[in-house]
């Protein structure tokens, strides 16, 4: 009998263990949560906030936790429908940071926003819970920004018309675009004593450009009541709500991106806009004869590209220097173009450690170009000299022409 009893009791401690939850404490930790920016705003009904909500997690009240699954959620008073929580992005940065976009409902009242670790997060809130954020919806009518007649948003290109590679100096009579801003309400009323936040940025990368630092900004004049800091415009106590800037564009290309924030009393609303500049027409030559190998250490195989008339001096130079080769009896060659335009033009970002300027500051048009021609013999490189004038090009760039002997590569233009 007592045999029995042990052999049910190491029974019951072996069902017990096996059953048990194994302890996860190792693969979580605690983490403290701040409101950083955001809270306490006002908004209209069904109208976004102005400012993004932004949180930050520190783990033993210290170090940042970087890569950490967030979840949002919005709640509004009864009845409320359209609020929306938008995440910059599904996981905490480097810094432990994360923002949010918001917009609040069709009630008036307060809105609360909370948030908490998703699924796969290792944190623990402390304290329990996190705080949140509270922001509220009121009557007052919505507010827009129309942008040179869009409202709220407008893509607006600015393409410089060139017929000529004779440049001023670089940042010297620039394309510039005017922006015309104006604060309406829903039925498209001017709202006045209008206040309007813009800021600036050129896209990383775009263009064609790879080099990310230091890269020309442009430049913006404001119009009356606004004070401009490099990029950032700030224009208070619009009295018909109305303004007009002008963005200068120091390189012509690229894609120019600006946020926006307007306020009028207790409305508010956000905009945007994108700016394209870059040169029309610029394609990838095809030329029996001429290979493009525009590749470098500094910059990928994606600066040939040519103005339509280029495309065709060059075809012209090639069945010249062809001729001209069989003329004197000279072996037969193959021309290499080192260098034309980047995909929209622009100010040409070449060399690692000098982004942005010289060399190739002509290249921004699709009317210049470098032929390698390190690997000619003499009688080859008299050919191709016959030829180029035969195309009505030019070798303007001192260094870069068949007079300098030791030259590698000789820069040729369509004047």
């Amino acid at each position: 009998m007592i045999g029995n009893r042990l052999a049910g009791f190491v029974l019951a401690l072996t069902a017990t263990s096996v059953l048990a939850p194994r302890s996860t404490h190792a693969s979580v930790h605690a983490c403290t949560a701040t409101l950083v920016s955001g809270n306490g705003q006002t908004a209209s009904l069904n109208g976004p906030l102005s400012q993004p909500l932004v949180i930050e997690l520190l783990g033993g009240g210290v170090a940042p936790v970087a890569n950490e699954p967030i979840t949002w959620t919005i709640a509004g008073p009864s009845g409320a429908t359209g609020q929306s929580v938008i995440p910059s992005s599904l996981r905490t940065g480097a810094d432990g940071r994360i923002q949010a976009t918001v917009a609040l409902g069709s009630v008036a009242g307060t809105y609360q926003v909370s948030f908490s670790s998703g699924s796969g997060g290792t944190c623990v809130q402390e304290p329990t819970p996190w705080p949140t954020f509270s922001e509220t919806a009121n009557n007052a009518p919505t507010l827009h920004v129309a942008i040179n007649g869009n409202l709220d948003s407008g893509q607006f290109e600015m393409r410089p018309s060139v017929i000529t590679s004779k440049l001023s100096p670089y940042g010297v009579g620039s394309q510039s675009m005017l922006i015309s801003l104006a604060c309406v309400d829903n039925a498209g009323g001017s709202v006045g004593n209008c206040n309007i936040a813009l800021d600036f940025a050129v896209k990383a990368g775009s263009g064609g450009h790879q080099h990310f630092t230091n890269r020309p900004q442009g430049t913006v004049v404001g119009g009356g009541a606004c004070n401009v800091l490099a990029q950032h415009v700030q224009c208070n106590g619009l009295v018909s709500g109305q303004t007009t800037l002008a963005y200068v564009s120091d390189e012509s290309s690229g894609t120019v991106v600006a946020n926006g924030q307007a306020s009028a009393g207790n409305s508010s609303g956000i905009f945007s806009l994108v700016i394209n500049v870059g040169i029309n027409g610029l394609a990838l030559p095809t030329i029996t004869g001429i290979t493009i190998d525009t590749a470098s250490n500094n910059h990928d195989d994606n600066n040939g590209r040519s103005s339509e008339a280029l495309a065709d001096a060059l075809g012209t130079m090639q069945s010249s220097f062809l001729s001209r080769l069989s003329q004197s009896s000279c072996t037969p060659s193959e021309i290499f173009i080192n260098a034309i335009s980047l995909p929209e033009g622009g100010l040409f970002d070449y060399e690692s450690g000098s982004e942005w300027n010289v060399p190739h500051v002509s290249h921004r048009f699709g009317r210049d170009a470098d032929i390698r021609v390190l690997d000619l013999t003499r009688c080859q490189k008299r050919a191709l000299v016959l030829a180029i004038k035969d195309a009505h090009l030019t070798t303007p760039v001192r260094g870069e022409r068949p007079v300098d002997r030791d030259a590698s590569h000789w820069h040729i233009r369509l004047p």
